[in-house]
């Protein structure tokens, strides 16, 4: 073999080995991070036949015209409101001593008055046509607007006729219409003008229920 081909040989080699030599691969820097991609938002749609049912939370209960009733007494100094009011009371076998009516400077007074030192409770709520509970039939009021005003913890009258026909300004008539020994509930209609804003709380020495209607 002479020089020249021995120098190509040697040339076809390096080559070779030149070509199955690994290659680097490149570290990776510091503080590289590799991100993945956000899984791509898939929209299912349910079989046919898939029932989807809805959960509807329930709604606090109100009373039969949707006005949830106040269920704490005013004071003297509150203001005046149309809404029905529903209070707890804390006496039991109240009586009713006494009742009156009179008019003051922005607002007509009624006043029951009771033995004892113990609050009864009472719920009070607005009727177009005045009537006796559990009937359907209308009462010979006077008035335009009735105020019901149920007085609880009172299982009698002290067998008064409570029924009160003098006016107090724009309180036309206040008619006694039954007392409920089983319910342990006295009933009257406060038969007005029209309907009033009124407050309704307790007062002490003597113990009293008080509403007062605006003029």
């Amino acid at each position: 073999m002479t020089a020249r081909s021995r120098l190509v040989v040697a040339l076809a080699l390096v080559t070779a080995l030149t070509a199955c030599a690994p290659t680097d691969t490149p570290e990776p820097q510091p503080n590289e991070f590799t991100k993945i991609s956000e899984p791509s938002s898939v929209t299912t749609t349910p079989p046919p036949g898939t029932v989807t049912k809805t959960v509807i939370e329930n709604a606090p209960s109100t009373t039969y015209d949707g006005i949830v009733p106040q269920t704490s007494p005013d004071n003297e100094n509150s203001g005046f409101s149309t809404d029905k009011r529903d209070v707890a009371g804390l006496g039991e076998d109240v009586v009713i001593m006494d009742l009156r009516a009179g008019s003051h400077d922005g607002f007509d007074r009624v006043v029951y008055e009771f033995n004892g030192t113990q609050a009864p409770g009472f719920a009070t709520r607005w009727m177009d046509t005045p009537m006796s509970y559990g009937s359907d039939a209308a009462l010979p009021i006077a008035g335009n607007a009735f105020l019901r005003v149920e007085i609880r913890n009172t299982t009698d009258d002290s067998g008064r006729d409570y029924t009160h026909d003098a006016t107090a300004g724009n309180v036309q008539e206040i008619f006694h219409t039954s007392a409920h020994k089983v319910l342990g509930a006295t009933e009257y209609l406060i038969g007005l003008d029209k309907q009033r804003p009124y407050r309704i709380y307790y007062l002490d020495e003597p113990n009293r229920l008080v509403i007062d209607f605006e003029q």
